[in-house]
């Protein structure tokens, strides 16, 4: 048997040979043979089942997911340092999947586990999990304490365009938070997600639905619904594609409104828990527009 150096060296590049080629059976078999020769907490084999579960969670809701992300941050925890990178990304993935299942439980310990981590992705994470759990009672608490810790980031991550582009996501989704009462911030959200949608360095997914939202807190209710439309049409593959349809119904007359709200509900329905902030904001609104 090869030394057990050389060993993890050719598991490792086997891995990141089949993350460049997306192959989610070659992970599985890779999985099995690291495991079978460096044991289940070997870091490398943790690398593997990082790598094989991001994959397998394109086919999962969150609900699906946050079991196993669980379990492989605790196994994490109890074989590698906490500064490992195979560690941090875990960890980092886990807090996603609490963010992606959205119940009050779930922001809650998210916040909790953001303020005690020391990976600076986890200042973002804290901000929309606060931005979140606003959501549930219409509290503004929260959210000068987010849209400082989404600001920090922005001016730290100045010149790395893809870290600051997701700190400024962070930021105008708080911002469209306290737009709802606040009208400054509603006007900077909608400035900010502007010159998002014409980045020339290319466009984040989901932008145009955070477009679409700013507008509709400023009164341009028609270019609103003109936005969340191309929204719906053109960013299918979001995290949340229903997003959009929640502004289209705000400018629809009150018949196809209603109808496109249930149609909002029914995909949150069917993708994410039903205490979730995404499942009582959308049934939230069919309420309103079935009793206005």
């Amino acid at each position: 048997m090869p030394p057990r150096d050389d060993e993890e060296r050719r598991l490792s590049a086997r891995l990141q040979t089949l993350i460049g080629a997306g192959s989610l059976s070659g992970l599985a078999s890779l999985r099995e043979e690291a495991a079978g020769r460096l044991g289940t907490g070997h870091e490398v084999v943790l690398a593997v089942e990082h790598a094989l579960e991001l994959r397998r969670d394109c086919g999962r809701t969150p609900m699906e997911s946050l079991p196993i992300w669980l379990e492989l941050r605790e196994r994490s925890a109890t074989s590698l340092p906490p500064d490992s990178g195979t560690a941090v990304a875990i960890r980092a993935r886990c807090r996603r999947q609490l963010l992606g299942c959205g119940r009050p439980g779930d922001l809650d310990e998210l916040v909790e586990l953001c303020r005690r981590e020391t990976d600076p992705d986890a200042r973002i994470d804290l901000a929309l999990a606060l931005r979140d759990r606003a959501r549930f009672d219409d509290s503004t608490e929260d959210l000068p304490g987010a849209l400082a810790v989404a600001a920090e980031e922005v001016r730290r991550r100045g010149a790395d365009h893809v870290a600051v582009t997701a700190a400024r996501r962070a930021q105008i989704e708080v911002l469209l938070a306290l737009g709802r009462t606040e009208p400054d911030s509603a006007a900077q959200a909608r400035e900010l997600a502007a010159e998002m949608v014409d980045d020339p360095d290319g466009e984040m997914p989901g932008s145009r639905a955070l477009l679409a939202e700013a507008l509709l807190l400023t009164g341009r209710t028609v270019e609103a619904g003109r936005v969340a439309r191309l929204a719906y049409a053109l960013d299918a593959g979001t995290f949340d594609p229903a997003r959009p349809l929640l502004v289209v119904a705000r400018t629809e007359a009150a018949i196809q409104a209603r109808a496109t709200a249930q149609e909002a509900l029914r995909q949150r329905q069917a993708f994410f828990p039903p205490e979730s902030h995404y499942v009582v904001e959308a049934r939230r609104l069919v309420e309103e527009l079935f009793h206005c």
